[in-house]
Formats: C-alpha cells, structure tokens, sequence
C-alpha cells in the first residue's frame, strides 16, 4: 500500500485536528454542579476547564468543533493517602449520538449496569469507574484512583444529587449488543455526512486535509465492524481494494487524487449502499454476552 493511500483511507485518528484534547482554560469559578469542597473524606484539590473534546479519547470518532464542547476535570484526595477521586463532566453541542459515546467508552471492560439511589450508571471495574449521561447534554464520569481501595457510593450519590442521570435500566445482552454495533454504524456516517459538507464548503487545505482523512477514519471502522458482524473484508483489504479499483479507473494517476471530491463521494456512496440493502440483516455476534447485568444497590 502507498504512502499515500494509507493517508487517505487508513485510521489515522491521532495526526487529525478534528477530533482532539481539550484546552485548558482559565475557569475563575466551577459551574454549579461541581462539588469544589469536601466530599465526605474527599477533598477537592483543584479543577481544569477547557473547550474540546476532553471526555473522549479519540478512537470514538467524535467530530470536533460542533458547538458547545467544554470539559470540566476536578481531582479529589484522601487526607495523605494516594488514594483519591476524579470527576469529569463534558458539556457537548450535538447530542444526537451522546448516549453511544458514552457507552462506547465502556466497551472492552468488565462493565454493569447498575442503580445508585435511584439512579441508573455504567459501572466499570478496575479501578471503579462510573458514566452516565444528565440533563440531556452532560456526559459523566467519575473514578477512584485506585484499584486497592473502593470508591464509596456515597461519593457517587452526592454527584447524582447535582447531576441525576438520564439512563434507564438495561441489560448487556444479545439483543442490546446487536442494536449497539446498527446504531454505532449509523453514528459513524452521521458524521461523515457532517463533516463531507464542512469539507466541500472549505477553502482553505489546512483544514481540508484533516477533514478528509475524519471521513477515511469512520469509513474504515464502518468497514471493520462489517468485517467483524456481517462479514466481508477487513479493513486492509478494503483499503487495497480502493487503491487498486481507482488504479484500474484512473490509470498513471497520482493516488493523492484519492482525496479528491468524486473518490471521496464514490467511497461514502458504496458503503451506504452496502448499508442500506443491509441495515436490518442479522448482526453475528463473535460469542454470546452475559445476561441480566443491572445490580441494585445495596
């Protein structure tokens, strides 16, 4: 495979300025629902705001720069001890696929649902970590920083008291699993739609640049989760297949033309294509997953 074509069409997350960290800036105040003072035994020892994307790593395909992003970080500790807390909360513009990211942030774990004093998280072992989603437009997390000593829940429960969650109960099952990876794929070309748009009214190639290479990222994890739950080509092959069917079009052309707008629109079109005839087939999944997963507390 070329250089070039692994620019264009491989995942390439990390050397793209569309989906990036935060930036820190000043915050004079905390917004209200952050509890900056003692928490039981927990005490506040400082706080970091920033716009961006904070929250998400970038493997979540998050696109930047939709409006409204800012991120919140305060960290707590115990007396002396190493032993402490963190809680981040993002406050996100488009809310449209909030309650998939943040699930998707679960994935891969050893993972419950479970129901705080009345309240329904994601919780995540080793350490303990909790997510949920409040008020429509906040995505939550709060940890311990150690796996040797438990978070209580009574931390947890004075931060549902400022921020409820929006989640419901449900379980990890077959049938969640199957609607996660169908909702996942429509997530990943909602934002392809968004950002082909930004990208065809853009002038100027410093942005152009990253913005096509956004649009290959969630193309390619839209052909890996074809390859893992419905079959077909993994992702390498499906780079190699762009390459050599624009190759037998295009002749002695340079495979920087991939980037062009027509490539780009052939690369969407198919896979939607492949999407829409598609959508509803069976989604075969690698191994069962557990059943019943929602603890109450105790």
């Amino acid at each position: 495979m070329t250089k070039a074509l692994a620019f264009a069409v491989t995942m390439t997350l990390s050397m793209t300025g569309i989906a990036r960290a935060a930036t820190p800036v000043p915050s004079p105040s905390p917004p209200p629902y952050i509890l900056f003072g003692d928490v039981g035994d927990y005490r506040s020892l400082g706080i970091e705001s920033g716009e961006g994307l904070g929250f998400f790593p970038l493997n979540v395909g998050r696109l930047q720069d939709l409006g409204g992003e800012v991120h919140h970080q305060v960290r707590y500790g115990v007396d002396e001890r190493l032993t402490g807390a963190e809680v981040e909360v993002q406050e996100v513009g488009d809310t449209t696929w909030l309650r998939q990211e943040v699930e998707l942030l679960t994935r891969g774990r050893v993972r419950t649902v479970r129901e705080i004093d009345g309240n329904y998280v994601l919780s995540v072992m080793g350490p303990q970590e909790y997510y949920w989603i409040s008020g429509g437009n906040k995505a939550v997390r709060v940890s311990g920083s150690s796996i040797q000593v438990s978070l209580p829940d009574s931390f947890v429960v004075a931060y549902l008291a400022e921020l409820p969650s929006d989640l419901q109960a449900f379980e990890f099952d077959d049938a969640h699993e199957s609607q996660f990876v169908r909702e996942e794929i429509d997530r990943r070309f909602y934002y392809v739609d968004k950002s082909h748009a930004r990208w065809q009214g853009e002038q100027d190639p410093d942005l152009r640049v990253p913005l096509v290479s956004f649009i290959d990222d969630s193309l390619a994890e839209v052909v890996r989760l074809r390859w893992e739950y419905y079959g077909g080509v993994s992702p390498e092959e499906w780079a190699e297949s762009v390459l050599r069917d624009f190759q037998v079009r295009r002749p002695g052309a340079h495979p920087q033309l991939l980037n062009s707008g027509p490539e780009i629109e052939k690369r969407i079109n198919e896979l939607k294509a492949w999407w829409g005839a598609h959508r509803n087939d069976p989604v075969v999944l690698p191994t069962s997953t557990p059943g019943p997963q929602t603890t109450p507390s105790p």
